[in-house]
């Protein structure tokens, strides 16, 4: 590996929170916890996990977790293995709880085998990947060479450390402004949204998502040291990490229903049919965003344009270019969902259907397609909605492989 990591500890900078029962005794950690405020960083000591029932989204800016595997009884006290067993629970637990509302790096720096915490923390399968095991007494004032070094083995570590602080300061810069106008600024929408009958708070969301993405500057991030290493990933299973890019493209353009707000519709909605055969047939909602907004007329019907799914050999890619080819009477949405490749043609016609209801199609709606590629496609339906007609060429000017009566081909009038 030749990826290069910026200065000793600029992608951990902040506080870290510290969990150990020997948090003021014991060499190891005090070693550890020395050498984070040292380096300018800030402490939370804890001396056991969190309750159960404890609200982690606290946690949520931490540069990163330190704990200790051995939480009850002291170092050297072994545990009745039923004991060990429901401790060992409720570590994996906390884990799993503390990965959802912080995408953080967890380092357990403990003075038991290595290997043994290695396999206990292999119950938490590839969701366990951002968790390092390392001996205290390896570690000492070498804290931030540790989790550098560590870092540098996970590009996701680098992405979101890069863009996080990039983030926080588009995000600082940005409200201080706004509260420098006037600290009511935040009234002063949701007054002009309410006026407009949409929903305000969702309103200004998305304007302050706008905003902070327009004031980010690019992250400090240089990631060609790790370019070599595709072609080993690609090597050790072809069909997995094909499946793993095409997971990554759907991230891109494709937001899924769990995130979606669950009591109303947008453009871009996509639902889906399963017929008796299981055949998957898409149905992509057109209608403009400020017409998907319940009024006092009641909830408009949405304008929904029919897809249907295409095998990878359905499709044609237009060379050197890196796209796919398409007809002017369609657009292909590709790896949008579940790894499948769309066809939304535009011949279809558009179903007008309930939202809500007895009849409605909320219970069938699986996320909702993003721009650009949103964008591109309502800007390619438009185009085609609007074409002109044009006469076909005469039949005799064609070459051989063109005179057959293809009524899709791109271009010809009608």
């Amino acid at each position: 590996m030749n990826a290069v990591v910026a200065q000793p500890h600029n992608h951990f900078k902040g506080v870290a929170v510290v969990i150990d029962d020997e948090i003021d005794a014991e060499p190891g950690i005090l070693a550890i916890i020395d050498a984070i405020e040292g380096g300018g960083g800030h402490t939370v000591k804890l001396t056991e996990l969190p309750a159960e029932e404890a609200d982690l989204e606290h946690f949520a800016g931490v540069a990163f977790f330190i704990m200790d595997w051995h939480l009850a009884g002291g170092q050297g006290v072994t545990l009745p293995e039923a004991v060990a067993e429901e401790e060992r629970k409720r570590k994996l637990a906390f884990l799993d709880r503390l990965r959802k509302q912080r995408h953080a790096p967890v380092f357990i720096f403990t003075n038991e085998d290595l290997d043994e915490v290695r396999e206990q923390l292999a119950a938490l399968g590839p969701e366990g990947a951002h968790i390092l095991v390392r001996s205290k007494g390896d570690v000492a004032d070498r804290v931030y060479e540790e989790l550098n070094l560590w870092a540098n083995e996970f590009p996701s570590v680098l992405a979101l450390k890069s863009w996080e602080r990039r983030n926080r300061q588009a995000i600082n810069g940005l409200f201080n402004e706004l509260h420098d106008r006037h600290r009511y600024w935040p009234v002063i929408l949701w007054e002009t949204f309410a006026r407009d009958s949409v929903p305000a708070n969702r309103e200004i969301g998305h304007l302050i998502s706008r905003l902070v993405a327009a004031r980010t500057e690019a992250p400090d991030l240089n990631l060609e040291g790790f370019l070599p290493q595709l072609a080993e990933e690609l090597g050790r299973d072809e069909a997995a990490y094909r499946q793993a890019l095409l997971g990554v493209l759907e991230s891109e353009r494709f937001i899924r229903n769990e995130f979606l707000d669950p009591d109303s519709f947008s453009t871009g909605d996509v639902f889906m049919n399963v017929g008796d055969n299981g055949n998957r047939t898409y149905w992509l909602n057109i209608r403009a965003e400020c017409d998907c907004i319940t009024r006092d007329a009641g909830t408009p019907a949405m304008f929904l344009l029919k897809g249907q799914p295409i095998a990878d050999g359905g499709l044609t890619f237009i060379p050197g270019a890196g796209a796919v080819a398409e007809r002017d009477n369609e657009a292909i949405v590709y790896a949008m969902y579940e790894g499948t490749h769309v066809r939304f043609r535009f011949l279809e016609d558009i179903k007008i259907q309930k939202w809500a209801g007895q009849s409605g199609w909320k219970n069938k709606r699986i996320g909702r397609l993003l721009p650009p590629f949103l964008t591109r496609l309502l800007e390619r339906y438009a185009a085609y909605s609007h074409r002109p007609g044009l006469p076909r060429v005469p039949t005799v000017l064609l070459p051989p492989e063109e005179t057959g009566n293809d009524n899709n081909v791109p271009g010809t009038g009608g």
